[in-house]
């Protein structure tokens, strides 16, 4: 008789799914690089935003060109649910694993519109979780900041749906691959900067916002222990 458990063998398989699922949202994302931002244009609310999230990543952050091929930065175009919903379908992904990714509503309404994708890679490469961030500083023009007009969300950030029922992927800890680089460990208080801190060379951990998350306290300290590297903690140039 098999000592498989079933229920966690499908648990583990939909986990599986919504990855592979995630990875290739990501992979869309990317492709969308260089696509017109109306909104950027003399048509649009903010002209003088650059007009293409390669751009914005570039000039405006600063990246290097092979950091963002490397990080697989990305864009989400406002109201691009049909666009990406075909392209996952075409690469195999059922209903189910498209709900799983944290990116859709359980009707599989996309729920970023006009936000610059960032990826948690895990040590493969491969796309494990992302977040948004707004077109603006604040938030989403539709939620009254200051962010692209089709942007409903309020945040600066915005996570995947991780906490939903029907999404299997989860929030982790940013940065743990590069903890292979023989450098100090830096903390900083975003993603994006974070990813300056890699392009730098150096090993780089992160929240996706502001704080760690309670689950990831006890797991940060033991990494930070297995490595025996003096940690840094790189607060943004705001007062306390």
């Amino acid at each position: 008789m098999s000592d498989v458990d079933p229920q966690g063998e499908t648990a583990e398989t939909a986990a599986a799914d919504g990855v592979a699922a995630l990875d290739d949202a990501v992979e869309w994302f990317s492709q969308q690089l260089d696509r017109t931002i109306d909104d950027h244009t003399e048509g649009g609310e903010h002209p003088e935003r650059p007009t293409t999230a390669r751009e914005w990543f570039t000039d405006a952050r600063g990246y290097a060109e092979e950091t963002v091929e490397e990080k697989r930065l990305g864009w989400v175009p406002e109201g691009a649910t049909t666009e990406l919903l075909q392209y996952l379908n075409r690469n195999g992904h059922d209903s189910d694993a498209v709900r799983a990714t944290g990116l859709f509503t359980e009707d599989l309404r996309l729920l970023w519109n006009g936000r610059y994708v960032f990826p948690y890679l895990d040590r493969d490469g491969r796309a494990a979780y992302a977040i948004g961030r707004t077109t603006g500083s604040l938030g989403g023009g539709a939620a009254g900041y200051d962010g692209h007009p089709e942007d409903f969300l309020a945040g600066k950030y915005a996570k995947l749906a991780h906490t939903r029922e029907y999404v299997t992927v989860d929030e982790p800890i940013y940065g743990l691959g590069s903890l292979k680089r023989d450098t100090p460990v830096l903390i900083t208080e975003g993603v994006a900067d974070a990813v300056r801190a890699h392009e730098a060379g150096y090993a780089c951990l992160s929240p996706v916002t502001t704080q760690f998350k309670k689950e990831h306290r006890e797991q940060l300290v033991d990494v930070l222990e297995d490595t025996g590297r003096r940690a840094y903690i790189v607060q943004d140039a705001e007062r306390p």
